[in-house]
């Protein structure tokens, strides 16, 4: 773990998450689903992914202790916490890697954030804990803005895929991704 854990009392973290995670299932049942869908291996989940089926991910998520979590990546007005969630990372920086190295761009949440997707052999590292990440929804009140194995990085920004300047699917290269501002990608 990269952060270090906030004094808030563990429990009351898991109830501003237990609130957090039924006021989201509550406004956006589909979205909801998505969040554990995308983290499973079975269901095709890319990047940092959990080896159990997209309802077994939930329960856990909504029965675990869950600690508050100061780290770098996660600012102002979201908050993190962990929990003792062990998942598989899948986060790998791009900096360093080959010349050749070509990049697939996707869009998962439908937010207009491009990400980018590296197929190959680089195995996933397995990680003793699960971070989730709250922020407010249009009133306010915490929702869940996503969650997976081990420590946050920065989300992109960058907003190529609403602007056409990628389409969802693009192949890229390396050169072209530390261009455009990326720094990390999702394995495969």
């Amino acid at each position: 773990m990269k952060g270090t854990l906030d004094e808030t009392p563990a429990g009351a973290m898991t109830a501003r998450v237990t609130a957090a995670l039924s006021r989201s299932r509550a406004r956006d049942p589909e979205r909801y689903t998505k969040l554990f869908e995308v983290r499973s291996i079975s269901a095709g989940g890319h990047g940092s992914v959990y080896a159990l089926l997209p309802k077994e991910i939930e329960a856990k998520v909504e029965q675990t202790t869950w600690q508050a979590y100061a780290h770098p990546a996660v600012t102002p007005p979201c908050v993190a916490a962990v929990a003792k969630l062990p998942g598989l990372l899948g986060i790998i920086p791009i900096a360093g890697l080959p010349a050749d190295t070509k990049f697939t761009t996707v869009d998962h949440k439908n937010d207009g954030y491009c990400e980018l997707l590296l197929e190959g052999d680089s195995p996933r590292r397995a990680v003793n804990f699960t971070t989730i990440i709250l922020g407010p929804d249009d009133d306010g009140a915490d929702i869940v803005y996503t969650l997976h194995p081990g420590d946050p990085i920065v989300p992109s920004e960058l907003h190529g895929l609403e602007k056409g300047e990628l389409r969802r699917g693009d192949v890229i290269t390396l050169a072209y991704a530390l261009e455009r501002g990326f720094t990390y990608a999702k394995m495969v």
